[in-house]
């Protein structure tokens, strides 16, 4: 990452009033940038870890502790505004915390679990604390823009790796039960917890590349070569993640994204609509390449395999990330077809994936379980130990899991948290509504500042994000946090900024 380059993104925020942190020395701009570096990084590597008397300290819960710190010590924490969002989040883990208690058949891990979730709210909260101004949002973005593009590269190396080599490095094996035979499917993590969440991950950095690169900002020909390699990179990642929710979901959010673009003339039509189309074709067919070469295990059943053979994901947070399983060393075990074949198929056929049938299994159990404690529910992560693990562990829908732990009372606190943050956003938006290219002009002439590029991509990457974790729930992830700062954050500081540039 260039650092002075990604600095100079904060010059152009005229209108901020604390603009002039733009102009400070350059020690100083990196202090500022240091804590987004930090918060970013750590979330971005949710695999690792520092074992500690047999506890595993995640890098981002660390992060969150040590940033907090900072905060209180240079004193930032009394300029933080609290409204609806921080309150209702905060009777969120109260209610998982007096539920864990009173309902959870396991109280102590149950309440470990609700401390973990307020280390991720906490990483929300250091979040807003260091994002102070429109400046600090844009270098954000350029940060995890950045630091995605490396997981997404390492990603691909990883997948590079497996197809010629047969390395498992950033590789995990999901076994679907075929006849007489188990089929393992390689799946790409990079730096984070599980393919899924590698996927998901990969949407934010397509969407903030995508939303910055509209930006008059960053029509220079090195800060647009620079996002057009980050929305590549992420394409290529959504790919080899051979997650197919998120293969349908991502069209989905670049298709919406680009149509918005051209409703409120973003981009003229036919000047930079290769600025959309060039690289994510240069993504697919990345990411498709190796797919293609990344070859299924096919083993043979046996009496220590179930019938139904599926990836059991652990409660995330309750140990250390899981480790790839390395399938190709049982006896009689070979190498099949391409993964990207084989996932394929499950679109057509999902209702035979042990995936689809094991989700909907736990979906049903869980809402006859809800059903008998509607109004507060079990206890944060009770799934498992109401049911017991072999009912299948853990709860991949979001709603399912927050009405599972926290009962209806949770759910509309954190529905109303969800709620008030993206309403802020939207006004944002809406209150700085670009206006329609002219002929001449490559864009609109748009009241929006980088700042909104940004709070649009926010946008788009969050709503993407929901519909996600319908399947994975994200709420146990740190970057779903920092995410969900920097949107409460963007929709704060943009708040009224085109009606005020418009009356000038």
């Amino acid at each position: 990452m260039n650092v002075p380059r990604t600095l100079a993104w904060a010059a152009l925020d005229e209108g901020d009033p604390v603009a002039s942190r733009a102009r400070r020395p350059l020690s100083t701009a990196l202090l500022n940038l240091l804590p987004i570096v930090i918060l970013v990084g750590a979330v971005s590597a949710d695999r690792f870890g520092i074992r500690w008397h047999g506890v595993n300290l995640r890098l981002e819960l660390i992060a969150a502790v040590v940033l907090a710190v900072w905060a209180f010590v240079t004193w930032r924490v009394a300029a933080v505004h609290v409204g609806v969002v921080e309150w209702c989040l905060a009777g969120w883990l109260a209610v998982g915390a007096f539920s864990s208690v009173v309902f959870s058949p396991a109280q102590r891990d149950s309440l470990r679990l609700t401390l973990l979730l307020v280390g991720m709210v906490a990483l929300y909260g250091v979040t807003v604390v260091f994002l102070r101004s429109r400046a600090d949002l844009v270098r954000a973005a350029v940060v995890w823009i950045t630091l995605g593009t490396l997981v997404a590269m390492i990603g691909i190396v990883d997948a590079i790796l497996y197809a010629l080599l047969g390395t498992h490095l950033g590789i995990a094996f999901d076994g679907t039960a075929y006849g007489t035979l188990v089929v393992y499917a390689p799946r790409v993590t990079s730096t984070l917890w599980e393919a899924n969440i590698f996927g998901s991950y990969m949407l934010i950095v397509w969407a903030l590349a995508f939303a910055l690169n509209l930006s008059p900002a960053a029509r220079t020909p090195g800060r647009a070569w620079a996002l057009r390699i980050a929305m590549a990179a992420a394409t290529a990642g959504i790919v080899i993640s051979t997650t197919r929710v998120v293969w349908v979901v991502a069209p989905l959010m670049m298709l919406g994204m680009l149509a918005v673009a051209l409703q409120r003339g973003l981009f003229a039509r036919r000047k930079r609509l290769a600025d959309f189309i060039n690289p994510s074709l240069a993504g697919i067919a990345i990411g498709l390449a190796l797919a293609t070469a990344m070859s299924v295990v096919d083993c043979p059943m046996t009496t220590s395999t179930s019938s139904q053979p599926a990836a059991v994901t652990p409660v995330v947070g309750a140990g250390p990330a899981p480790a790839a399983a390395n399938p190709t060393v049982g006896p009689g075990c070979v190498k099949g077809g391409s993964v990207f074949m084989q996932h394929s198929r499950g679109f057509f056929a999902a209702a035979s994936t042990s995936s689809f049938t094991g989700r909907l299994k736990i979906a049903q159990q869980a809402l006859k379980g809800w059903l008998h404690r509607p109004v507060l529910g079990y206890g944060s992560g009770s799934y498992s130990y109401v049911f017991g693990a072999a009912a299948g562990g853990w709860l991949g829908n979001l709603p399912l899991h927050i009405l599972f732990d926290t009962g209806i009372v949770g759910f509309i606190l954190l529905l109303v948290a969800l709620v008030a943050a993206g309403r802020a956003a939207f006004r944002a938006l809406g209150a700085a509504a670009p206006t329609r290219p002219s002929p001449a002009s490559g864009g609109g002439t748009s009241p929006w500042e980088p700042a909104h590029y940004v709070l649009f991509g926010l946008v788009a990457a969050g709503l993407a994000l929901l519909a996600t974790y319908e399947f994975t729930d994200g709420t146990w992830l740190g970057f779903t946090w920092v995410f969900l700062g920097m949107l409460v954050a963007g929709g704060r500081l943009t708040k009224r900024v085109g009606q005020r540039l418009r009356s000038a």
